[in-house]
């Protein structure tokens, strides 16, 4: 008898936690939207315009981590229009270390989260881009 009371107790319990978690489902509406907090927002109107540089890390020959001097100073993962080769980081790095005043320009931002940019920079008095640069030095794919 009281093997039976024992397992009718625990057979209760087990209904009883269904039903909360029913009840418990049908209070939170699993589609509801979270907002996002304004300083995780970001400016959509950033594309066209050049920024001025305040830190950049090269990550390949065409992939960049850059900090633009701006209000906020905004992070972004840059790539080049252009394919650069395995070797092209070391050469990007050297220059990049040698010019003065870099500037980029966001062309437009990919699903992916990364902006094409075209990253310009002054050498011997005269403003060039990277790419320019690269394909002048044969480091990019044709």
């Amino acid at each position: 008898m009281e093997r039976r009371r024992i397992l009718e107790i625990i057979i209760f319990g087990l209904w009883l936690m269904i039903a909360v978690v029913l009840v418990m489902d049908q209070n939170f509406d699993t589609n509801a939207t979270i907002p996002i907090p304004e300083e995780l927002k970001v400016d959509k109107n950033l594309s066209g315009n050049k920024y001025n540089i305040k830190r950049i890390s090269v990550l390949n020959g065409d992939s960049f981590d850059i900090v633009l001097k701006d209000q906020k100073s905004t992070r972004i993962l840059g790539k080049l229009n252009v394919n650069a080769t395995q070797n092209a980081k070391q050469e990007v790095l050297e220059l990049l270390n040698h010019v003065t005043n870099p500037k980029v320009v966001l062309e437009s931002k990919q699903v992916d989260g990364k902006w094409i940019v075209n990253i310009y920079f002054t050498q011997d008095g005269k403003e060039k881009t990277i790419t320019e640069w690269l394909v002048s030095k044969n480091l990019v794919y044709q």
